[in-house]
């Protein structure tokens, strides 16, 4: 059995600073993420902040079932039970009968979002007068889009008995609002007491939306999802619950989908209904709100080049043909004097701004070009910002410089973290091979690639979605969380931190991501990561306990999608190019040409240009073939 020595460190650093609920959750965590050996030993040790003594439950056995009760519900976050986490409970264990209780605790917390000040004063508004607001903001497109959808969401049925459209598909270029219209809606059908379910295919879009969760959790998505795969959802559950009561469903950033899991997502929508009126609609007659910018970034598809990436594109579905197409033009990201540069946008994520004879070039305005790395630097983040970093994140956290690969950004983020102030510390991961024992023992035995099931070559790799096996850190540093840890708590893959104190076996950081979270601090643990289970993991299975960031002065472009920042510095060597809407993505993240500049690695400006020609044809071989609008 492991020691779990780590663990009861961290949580004993996490108690002296959360508050008995937060303790809760954040022990709800680590049982999830690091699955400790012995969890029943480390709620006997913590029982106190789990489950403080009651006049009418003195008893440890009592108190014991308490905590599980509010363990269990929230570990609901996760899909999965006190049993799975290794808690001596019956599989069939319920919090059924207490679930009312603990999300109406939940509704106070929302309750408390919603606080208003007035004259000083703080006042709780109703959702009936936050849809009235909201709804007041919309502007001539969004309120188009708004009615036709509540239309459908509140008056299901025509005249005649026939059904209305159900499905609908909102685009717009980055900057129109289709966000704030989401949520909108969901103020809308709250203010109604109807439900829904917000979700999106990143954690990041997930977090931009009221109550919003990942599509992966809330339809219980496989990894490695093929056409062959039936739905895991239990009739009987509070998930397919949720889905049956749902006034409307909607998943967000849908560009990056694979086609398959929305063919996926339909399955389980129609499996958690018996009607078979409902069974033979699409989407078993629910009002789905899928949203996404195709000029945007495509699925990955490991292996399968660009004609696979096409395919595998829900715009290639059957499925996506029956969703009525409801589009947002005015953008209110980009300033308003800069309609040339929105003209250039929008020509750039179309393709249709090549220059003729050029083999798929396009046009780059020359005035965002740079020399050198240190030119880049300076732009997005000048040396009054790096000197004092934590009294300057406002300035910061607007920053970003953009690459197309990980290994790009660990040299930037190198160069950065030397431009800090104050002693860097490292902190070395925790690696064990957990391959198939036969298997290793054949390995060893024969000295087949024994090399690399040793723990100095685990120590070696630093795979996408880990963090390195040395992670140099400072106070001030920016960094990336790299999984989701929890989305109720705003702490999910993408989530940008910046770093206050090395607290133990914690990091002290403050949320900078846009949103409802940004401001608050959280404290990060380390947490057990697995590599190899991947269909494509083209290395040995090994675990590693790490904290889950990795250094974010700069970030990859496909990270960015979804941002809006102040200044971006896109750093692009010349033997890279640009898979399909990157250079849209990259430069759609600012409100205007000024904000941007592009570090030229090559001779000349012209020569730079040359490099963008594969990403050009791709966006214009994916407009032919995929129709843009």
């Amino acid at each position: 059995m492991e020691s779990d020595s780590l663990w009861l460190r961290t949580l004993q650093d996490a108690s002296n600073d959360y508050k008995d609920k937060q303790f809760r959750r954040f022990f709800a965590q680590l049982m999830f993420h690091s699955l400790p050996s012995n969890p029943e030993g480390l709620l006997a040790t913590f029982i106190d902040r789990l489950c403080p003594v009651r006049t009418d439950a003195p008893d440890f056995a009592s108190r014991r079932r308490r905590a599980l009760i509010r363990i269990a519900y929230y570990l609901q976050e996760y899909n999965v039970t006190l049993y799975e986490v290794g808690f001596d409970v019956p599989r069939d264990f319920s919090i059924a009968e207490h679930i009312e209780d603990l999300q109406r605790q939940d509704d106070e917390e929302e309750q408390q979002m919603l606080t208003v000040l007035e004259n000083g004063v703080p006042r709780r508004r109703t959702w009936q007068e936050v849809a009235k607001t909201e709804r007041a903001k919309l502007n001539h497109d969004q309120t188009a889009v708004f009615e036709r959808i509540a239309d459908a969401i509140d008056n299901p049925l025509n005249a005649d008995g026939s059904r209305k459209q159900t499905l609908f598909f909102v685009t717009g270029q980055g900057g129109t609002g289709k966000t704030f219209l989401f949520n909108s809606l969901i103020s809308h059908i709250r203010s109604s007491n109807k439900t829904y379910l917000g979700t999106a295919s990143t954690g990041i879009a997930a977090l931009l939306l009221r109550g919003g969760r990942t599509a992966h959790s809330t339809f219980r998505i496989a990894n490695d999802l093929t056409e062959e795969n039936t739905p895991t959802i239990n009739f009987e559950s509070r998930y397919a619950e949720a889905i049956r009561n749902a006034s409307m469903i909607l998943i967000d950033e849908v560009s990056m989908m694979n086609k398959t899991v929305l063919h996926y997502i339909e399955k389980v929508i129609k499996s958690v209904h018996l009607e078979p009126e409902l069974r033979d609609l699409p989407f078993a007659g629910k009002v789905i709100i899928l949203s996404g910018d195709f000029k945007q970034l495509t699925p990955v598809v490991v292996g399968a080049g660009k004609a696979g990436e096409i395919s595998a594109s829900i715009r290639k579905s059957d499925l996506f043909k029956k969703f009525e197409h409801l589009r947002l033009t005015q953008n209110m990201r980009l300033d308003k004097n800069q309609a040339s540069f929105a003209k250039w946008l929008d020509e750039l994520g179309n393709g249709t701004n090549i220059i003729p004879n050029s083999d798929g070039c396009v046009q780059v305005p020359e005035e965002t070009s740079v020399n050198n790395l240190n030119s880049l630097i300076d732009f997005c983040y000048p040396n009054n910002c790096l000197s004092d970093p934590v009294n300057r994140i406002d300035d910061i956290k607007g920053s970003s410089i953009l690459c197309t690969t990980n290994n790009t950004t660990f040299k930037v983020n190198e160069t950065l973290l030397d431009r800090l102030p104050g002693k860097a510390r490292t902190f070395k991961s925790i690696d064990k091979p957990m391959s198939d024992p036969h298997k290793l023992a054949v390995a060893m035995a024969l000295d087949v690639h024994a090399q690399d099931y040793t723990t100095e070559a685990i120590n070696s790799k630093t795979p996408s979605g880990l963090p390195p096996h040395e992670l140099k850190l400072k106070v001030g540093a920016v960094v990336m969380l790299i999984r989701n840890l929890s989305l109720r708590d705003g702490l999910c893959n993408g989530t940008m931190l910046q770093i206050l104190e090395f607290h133990g076996e914690l990091l002290r950081c403050v949320n900078i991501t846009e949103g409802t979270h940004q401001n608050k601090e959280v404290f990060i643990p380390r947490t057990k990561l697995v590599f190899g289970t991947g269909q494509y993991d083209r290395c040995e299975k090994f675990s590693r306990i790490q904290f889950p960031v990795r250094l974010a002065f700069a970030i990859t472009i496909n990270k960015s999608q979804g941002q809006t920042l102040q200044r971006v510095g896109l750093y692009f060597s010349g033997d890279q190019c640009f898979a399909h809407g990157q250079l849209y993505v990259a430069f759609s993240r600012v409100r205007h040409l000024g904000a941007i500049r592009i570090l030229n690695l090559v001779a000349r400006i012209s020569d730079f240009f040359a490099t963008l020609s594969t990403r050009s044809y791709f966006c214009t071989e994916f407009s032919r073939r995929v129709n843009f609008y």
